[in-house]
């Protein structure tokens, strides 16, 4: 293969992870929806730190390769699930 073919393969592979990433995330908007609704027939707070800092142990384990970077990626899936679970 050329280093254009190289090229395009990965590519191709980054477009499949964003396809299947876009649609696990959509899917975590629609859970926290539902969440954001039993929290406010609860009267249960939005933020739960210790549920954040399972959130982000968890996603340190399967991000082990690329601790730093999944850091703040999980941080800002969970500020933006944070805003959905607002009705």
């Amino acid at each position: 293969m050329t280093q254009q073919e190289d090229l395009k393969a990965l590519r191709d592979q980054v477009d499949e992870c964003d396809r299947q990433l876009v649609k696990a995330f959509c899917r975590r908007m629609d859970l926290n929806q539902q969440i954001g609704r039993i929290k406010a027939a609860a009267g249960i707070p939005i933020h739960d730190e210790q549920r954040d800092q399972q959130v982000i142990a968890n996603a340190i384990t399967l991000g082990s390769g690329h601790p730093a970077e999944t850091v703040s990626f999980i941080r800002e899936v969970i500020a933006l699930s944070k805003g959905k679970q607002h009705i």
